[in-house]
């Protein structure tokens, strides 16, 4: 087994894939309660879980399904500590309006957003929107991921962080030459802004993507923070990790090394709590683990690989997160495997740092930087 990227237990973090009622939730319960959801995000912030992703697609999976964004804005004002990380396709958004959800959420939730990056790749999901879309190659969707990425990071840097002024005596509400047109211009997408909405308190909320196809890791490199990757085994958890890093090297990026996680599917809320360790079943993730001792052993396996933390995938979320709570965490404490402190940011959480303001030490051209009248005034 080779470490790749060295971790200790004081930067291994643990957060959770919510996804309707569980993963394998055979008898669901209602998916549009936001008392249910609001139930799950405290237990899983009870538990001392760094984040959560909320799951989110146009197709139908099964389930009616609340939008993400919003579910998660809704979320962080019933939380206080947990990172919120809604899944937002770019495939039929805007980017203009994907920056000011997510600059929404990170203020709501006092910098606790995320971003989970997702394509939509049916012909289904784009005739849902009246288009009649054929290209849907992986290559297409994450290129034009990327490019949306970009143009939202943008946005969030078109209002320098003390923009905002709110000079009663001059009657200035900001100060123009703080705000900033991108003017991005490309055959996918033309916006020119600024946001509407000033940049969010962590400057940057945290970019995901999830999944380990080389679209995923090629975006992920590109523009992304943190990567969500799903080995099946040990085994393969290991090559990924490589593989990342490989890329990383050989592309010579100047970013800092991307944070990866792992997915870990768990079924813990159930009577197979023993300590037998257990693979039972697999909705498609590989191994599923039913034994607080297993779970345990396997994130600290991860942890020596050189993973930044897991991501746990509940079975059943009611059942699985209390079992989380109840059992797991208080056996990795004892192990030494679980973080305690609490970051004041979800960026400080995957140990990003302050985001720069791109726009910030660039010379304004006074003549063509948006007026202080109308709504921006």
């Amino acid at each position: 087994m080779t470490t790749t990227q060295p971790s200790t237990s004081a930067s291994f973090r643990l957060g959770v894939a919510l996804k309707d009622t569980g993963w394998s939730d055979t008898a669901p319960a209602s998916t549009v309660d936001p008392s249910g959801w609001l139930r799950q995000l405290r237990t899983a912030e009870e538990a001392g879980l760094a984040f959560a992703t909320l799951h989110d697609a146009f197709r139908f999976e099964g389930a009616p399904r609340l939008d993400a964004a919003l579910l998660g804005s809704w979320l962080a004002a019933g939380t206080e500590r947990i990172g919120i990380i809604p899944t937002v396709t770019t495939t039929h958004t805007e980017p203009f309006h994907v920056s000011k959800a997510l600059a929404t959420l990170d203020y709501i939730g006092t910098g606790r957003a995320g971003w989970l990056v997702e394509v939509s790749p049916t012909a289904e999901e784009a005739q849902l929107f009246g288009r009649d879309r054929t290209d849907l190659a992986p290559s297409t969707l994450y290129a034009e991921a990327q490019e949306a990425v970009d143009v939202v990071r943008r946005l969030w840097d078109s209002w320098e962080d003390d923009a905002e002024i709110r000079d009663a005596s001059t009657g200035r509400f900001i100060d123009r030459e703080k705000l900033h047109y991108i003017d991005y211009e490309s055959p996918r997408f033309s916006v020119k802004g600024p946001s509407i909405t000033p940049r969010p308190p962590q400057g940057q909320p945290v970019v995901a993507y999830a999944g380990h196809t080389p679209e995923h890791i090629g975006a992920a490199l590109d523009g992304a923070d943190v990567l969500f990757a799903a080995p099946r085994d040990l085994r393969e958890a290991e090559a990924i990790i490589q593989w990342v890093r490989r890329t990383e090297t050989a592309g010579g990026s100047p970013r800092t090394p991307l944070v990866v996680y792992a997915d870990v599917p768990v079924r813990l809320g159930s009577s197979t709590t023993s300590s037998t360790a257990g693979t039972v079943e697999d909705w498609g993730f590989g191994e599923v683990l039913t034994s607080v001792e297993r779970t345990a052993e396997r994130l600290q396996e991860l942890r020596d690989l050189g993973f930044a933390g897991a991501r746990l995938l509940p079975a059943v979320h009611d059942t699985d997160l209390a079992a989380v709570r109840d059992d797991l965490v208080p056996a990795l404490r004892q192990l030494g495997l679980f973080t305690e402190d609490e970051p004041a940011t979800l960026r400080d959480v995957f140990g990003l740092g302050p985001a720069e303001n791109r726009y910030a030490q660039s010379a304004v051209d006074t003549a063509s930087a948006p007026t202080t009248t109308g709504v921006l005034s």
